[in-house]
């Protein structure tokens, strides 16, 4: 009948319109999320890499051929700023010295071999907003954990730190705090920075 070829018109038509904004939306989520570039990788390169470098760098001793593959890899791959970790705060903001035995040899050793790579000590823990046992409310513990920054910095000659403190809410004043109490403490010529947030040096 006239109805029954109006309704199957009108659903292949329906069925044409679907499949055309199916298309549309695919089409354009592809759009948004390839890479629109004929460059490689390697012409975005500034030379400005970086590499976190494991706790066992500094917690335990190595070998100097160890070292110069070390050295050889971060060379060949254009790193500029090694991130050594250092060791995880205890809850009252002190990184026992056990934890980091190696750390002066090294700075030293990878100084000796690659003059001008920036090495940041890396110091984290968490915060006790995420039920971990650092509370950075407290000046005492904010101080003692300045303390620590210091002893790498100065007494080391690391190029700066990172933080690693976390959750760290938009706008936590006591980790502004802590920001501002370290670079007074260590100098403008070292290097202050955090987990999304780096003060320039």
């Amino acid at each position: 009948s006239r109805r029954r070829r109006w309704y199957w018109r009108l659903l292949r038509t329906g069925g044409i319109a679907l499949a055309l904004v199916t298309l549309l939306v695919g089409v354009s989520w592809w759009r948004l999320n390839v890479t629109n570039t004929n460059f490689s990788g390697a012409h975005f390169n500034q030379r400005q890499n970086a590499i976190w470098a494991q706790h066992a760098w500094v917690g335990e001793t190595h070998t100097a051929q160890e070292y110069d593959d070390l050295a050889a890899l971060l060379k060949r791959e254009q790193i500029s700023y090694l991130y050594a970790h250092v060791g995880p705060l205890d809850g009252d903001g002190h990184i026992p010295p056990e934890l980091y035995p190696n750390a002066a040899t090294f700075l030293q050793a990878m100084k000796a071999r690659l003059p001008n790579l920036k090495m940041l000590a890396w110091i984290g823990q968490v915060e006790k907003d995420g039920g971990g046992p650092l509370d950075i409310a407290d000046s005492e513990t904010r101080a003692r954990i300045v303390a620590e920054s210091q002893r790498f910095t100065i007494a080391y000659g690391f190029d700066g730190v990172h933080y690693d403190i976390e959750p760290i809410h938009n706008l936590n004043p006591h980790f502004l705090d802590l920001l501002d109490e370290t670079r007074a403490a260590i100098g403008p010529d070292k290097s202050t920075a955090a987990r999304r947030l780096t003060v320039s040096g």
